[in-house]
């Protein structure tokens, strides 16, 4: 699990007043300081970590000893990040301490330890959330503050009574629906995009409702990361021309990185061999076991992870949906849109992110070699602005004029030999 979504998952846990996978220390307390998002809760959160260190000196190594006691130390640093990002207006990026070196080899200087777990990465340099708390927390005169530490590299709000609200999720393809409308698409995609599900499926199959709601995917829709759970065999095999339903675990909201998504599709695929004790992990396992029934946004349960996913049924079309007729990644960039909950596609990859691209065509060509068909992303259409009146006029006269000049350059006999035939 990465930093960037164990941060999503504590902060779900919390905010759903689910247990915490070893407890949280001091949970009840921690609520009292009302963590609204708001400045000021950094100030309640130096009071809290203060009122700690007073009553209950805590030794370090004994501290972190106990899973509970670090659960409150990075649900904290989590909380201090969000604050920064929805404070700043910019999307952060959590990394490991050794991720963060393997980057850039200056991180060595902040040490090895728990206070630089976790970094989080901005253009404008690095800030390591666990080391304000740890000093307020365990030294006898801390010379630090949660609350100035957090404003590194942003700035502070004037107004510290303020809540802000989470930052709105950007699409994985910027301003996909215009770039979708001045994209020049192959003919077989627009007959595709007419009728989805092909006429000799049954017109009770729930996927008939592709046909209603991707123009309003390609309309409305967002593309975030999709990860494959379960497709049929010959999706993978690029002499196969034709369609097969398959299933896709995906967030809505954009937040997880595709490494997560794809550990936690390999998760569900592996719960077929065992029957699961939640109803809900039950359910979706029968769904799996079945390959004929259909799923439409059905939500992970706590029981597997605080942050909840969602996994949908869909159609693959090996001619339009995948580059080179054959599915050789298991994640892909995916539509969603809030108009039709639970109906996604895979998104054009003639709009993918072109390092998106480029990677599904090398996998092409590890996995199939010479015998790879490669595309190329198609041009957009070429829409000129349209000539004002003066401008064609000008524009036909000009074209006039150099056919009259080019006919008096011709030799007289030749031009009326060319215009008569002898």
């Amino acid at each position: 699990m990465s930093p960037n979504f164990q941060a999503l998952c504590y902060l779900s846990a919390w905010e759903q007043g689910l247990v915490f996978e070893g407890g949280l220390a001091w949970e009840s307390q921690l609520r009292k300081c009302k963590l609204d998002y708001s400045w000021a809760s950094l100030e309640r959160i130096d009071y809290f970590l203060d009122m700690l260190r007073t009553q209950k000196s805590p030794v370090y190594a004994d501290f972190l000893a106990r899973q509970s006691n670090v659960n409150l130390l990075l649900f904290l640093a989590f909380y201090v990040v969000e604050l920064r990002t929805r404070v700043s207006g910019e999307n952060f990026h959590l990394r490991s301490y050794q991720d963060a070196l393997e980057k850039d080899a200056d991180i060595k200087i902040f040490g090895e330890g728990f206070h630089s777990l976790l970094i989080e990465e901005r253009e404008n340099g690095q800030f390591l959330p666990l080391v304000s708390i740890c000093t307020r927390l365990f030294e006898s005169t801390p010379d630090k503050s949660v609350a100035f530490s957090a404003g590194m590299h942003i700035q502070a709000p004037t107004d510290k009574k303020k809540q802000f609200d989470a930052l709105p999720q950007k699409s994985l393809i910027p301003n996909f629906n215009e770039q979708y409308v001045n994209l020049d698409l192959p003919a077989s995609y627009k007959r595709w995009i007419e009728s989805p599900i092909p006429p000799e499926m049954s017109a009770t199959d729930p996927l008939q409702r592709l046909n209603r709601d991707v123009p309003k995917l390609l309309r409305s829709g967002r593309v975030v990361w999709g990860a494959l759970v379960q497709a049929n065999n010959r999706l993978f095999d690029p002499k196969f021309f034709g369609i097969a339903p398959g299933e896709i675990l995906y967030d809505p909201l954009g937040k997880v990185d595709r490494g997560d998504l794809y550990s936690i599709a390999a998760r569900l695929l592996n719960m077929k061999s065992d029957q699961q004790s939640d109803p809900a992990l039950e359910k979706y396992r029968e769904h799996l076991l079945a390959e004929t029934t259909r799923i439409f946004a059905w939500c992970t349960p706590p029981s597997l992870l605080p942050y909840p996913l969602l996994a949908s049924t869909t159609i693959f079309n090996s001619e339009i949906n995948f580059p080179g007729y054959a599915m050789v990644n298991p994640v892909i960039p995916i539509l969603v849109s809030d108009e039709c909950p639970g109906c996604i596609i895979i998104a054009p990859w003639q709009l993918w992110p072109k390092a998106v691209f480029d990677e599904w065509n090398e996998m092409l060509r590890n996995k199939f070699g010479s015998g790879a068909k490669m595309h190329n992303q198609a041009p957009k259409k070429h829409n000129p602005e349209r000539p004002t009146p003066k401008e064609l006029s000008s524009d036909l006269n000009a074209r006039a004029q150099a056919i009259i000049d080019a006919n008096r350059s011709q030799p007289r006999k030749s031009f009326w030999k060319r215009l008569f035939g002898r």
